[in-house]
Parts: structure tokens; C-alpha cells; sequence
């Protein structure tokens, strides 16, 4: 799924736990800040900003993980991903 840089979530979807989400928010740091911060109105570069201030990582790669880990909550139905209007 490609991402646009105005990419915003919406945490109002009914998913079922599976066992990729439950490993992914039980044991990664990453994916546990990536999920608290979809409960706020930030992009996905927003989030991937203060993922590669906080763990480190380079930009794109904070960027690059940041869309896999929102890929899979939407796959699971824990986000639905939303796109800003086109101007």
C-alpha cells in the first residue's frame, strides 16, 4: 500500500487480534510507540519523525517502518487509513 506524505489514521476500526498484531505491540518497542501515536492526528511523517528521534534510526528507515507496522494494523482492521482531500 503506498502512503501519501498526508496520510492521517483513523482508530475507529473493529479488527480482530491476531497473532502478527499481539507480537508486534507485545514485543516491540517500535510498534508500541507507533500505535500510541495513531491515537493522535499525525501523519505518517510525523510519526516517523519521533520514531527516528526516539529509537535512532535513520529518517527513511523510521518512515519505511512506520508504513509496514501501519499496513498491518490496517490489514487487521485496528486502522483504517485515511488520505488528505487533493488539491
Amino acid at each position: 500500500m503506498e502512503l501519501s506524505e498526508e496520510t492521517a489514521t483513523d482508530l475507529s476500526g473493529s479488527g480482530q487480534m491476531t497473532s502478527e498484531v499481539h507480537d508486534l505491540i507485545m514485543h516491540s518497542a517500535i510498534a508500541e510507540k507507533v500505535w500510541e501515536l495513531l491515537d493522535h492526528t499525525l501523519t505518517l511523517p510525523d510519526i516517523a519523525a519521533v520514531i527516528s528521534s526516539e529509537f535512532g534510526l535513520p529518517r527513511e528507515r523510521a518512515l519505511s517502518d512506520t508504513r509496514e507496522l501501519v499496513d498491518i494494523f490496517s490489514r487487521a482492521d485496528f486502522v483504517t487509513v485515511l488520505r488528505a482531500p487533493q488539491h
